[in-house]
């Protein structure tokens, strides 16, 4: 693999321990989270695509709370959800029985961990998806979705989050700087594939969600930006919003990535 595409992955932080316990934390409160406009993946274009709908399967990385598996499930034969959070896959399995699905399973599984050829998953499932999901943080995260699919796979990925309130602090009283870091997982992914001659399809998706910041927020989230001077920074949260509630938004770009496994 070229050195440039190597060094992509090598400075995407990953580390497992720490990705399973922050999301067993949070899966309670994520579970309870509906599914916003940030995280939307386009479940009945992705069934279209497949040969055989109503016979395919497919496998789900990073399934969190069950909801995309679900969804898949509606439409396909099986699916199967893993997930590094064992608390992830207790609420996905309670979800799926709520739902009356009995066309899917759910696994307490890290990625990173799978054997491909042990687990018996060489070319078994119809779609490998994977949205935004930390799992697929390697050359060989990527390499071994194309191995256990033999129609599509899918990743979707932030590429930039631009929390407009934050930006118009650290223009006015800090070190502002455009971050780029978070489109280095698709670049690395894309070109990991187009080097092993697949063909992967890049679009990107641009959403706007609106947030807002109470009063009582304001003090610690100055305190989350590290500047030089946080009492000015304070004081002008609170004269431009006359100590009520600020409204803003977060400009979120995502990039989506679907590749079929026979295209080579």
């Amino acid at each position: 693999m070229k050195k440039y595409i190597k060094k992509l992955w090598k400075d995407i932080e990953y580390d497992s321990e720490s990705v399973k316990t922050m999301w067993n934390n949070r899966a309670e409160s994520f579970s309870k989270k509906a599914d916003d406009e940030e995280h939307y993946a386009d479940i009945k274009g992705l069934v279209n695509r497949l040969d055989n709908p109503n016979e395919a399967s497919v496998l789900d990385i990073g399934s969190a709370d069950g909801r995309h598996s679900i969804e898949f499930a509606k439409h396909t034969n099986n699916v199967l959800g893993i997930d590094i959070a064992d608390n992830m896959v207790k609420i996905a399995v309670e979800n799926a029985l709520n739902s009356g699905i009995e066309n899917i399973e759910f696994r307490n599984l890290s990625w990173e961990d799978a054997d491909i050829k042990k687990l018996d998953w060489k070319n078994k499932f119809d779609l490998v998806f994977a949205n935004f999901s930390p799992a697929i943080h390697s050359s060989k995260a990527v390499l071994n979705m194309t191995k256990a699919s033999k129609q599509l796979c899918y990743i979707s990925q932030h590429v930039q989050r631009i929390n407009t309130l934050r930006d118009d602090i650290l223009v006015e009283f800090g070190d502002y700087k455009k971050s780029t870091m978070m489109r280095d997982k698709i670049i690395a992914a894309f070109n990991t594939l187009w080097e092993k001659g697949y063909l992967p399809e890049l679009t990107y998706d641009r959403r706007i969600t609106k947030a807002e910041l109470l009063p009582e927020d304001f003090e610690s989230f100055i305190k989350s930006l590290d500047l030089k001077e946080p009492e000015k920074a304070l004081e002008y949260l609170k004269g431009i919003s006359k100590n009520e509630k600020l409204e803003y938004e977060i400009i979120h770009l995502n990039a989506i990535m679907i590749w079929d496994v026979r295209n080579k």
